[in-house]
């Protein structure tokens, strides 16, 4: 069921990011603060974010070939638990930033192995 919620919210939300500031359409524009308020609700608009955020860990991992695999020993509570404390630091932030973000970090972590 997961994998069917993941498929259709990746087919529904088309995004555009290279780099910062690019354009984000779908779950990828909602603001961290919403993301947090989601999340305490249980809503389903958290799972959808959620799903957009890991489709874009995975998007970002498959397209870096010239880095290390930055998912390896990666869950997806784990990730999710790094957005929840990204975004209770920076609310304002939209969630793509965050996902940038995560992303950077998991790069660095699998460098660092």
């Amino acid at each position: 069921m997961i994998r069917v919620v993941m498929l259709v919210t990746v087919i529904l939300t088309a995004t555009q990011v290279l780099a910062q500031e690019r354009l984000a359409i779908g779950e990828g524009s909602t603001s961290c603060g919403a993301w947090t308020q989601a999340r305490q609700a249980q809503s389903t608009k958290a799972a959808l974010i959620a799903q957009w955020i890991a489709g874009y860990v995975s998007g970002s991992n498959v397209e870096g070939e010239h880095y290390p695999d930055a998912l390896v020993g990666v869950d997806f509570k784990g990730l999710i638990a790094w957005m929840d404390n990204y975004c209770r630091s920076n609310p304002l932030d939209p969630v793509i930033n965050a996902a940038f973000k995560l992303t950077i970090e998991l790069r660095s972590r699998a460098q660092r192995r």
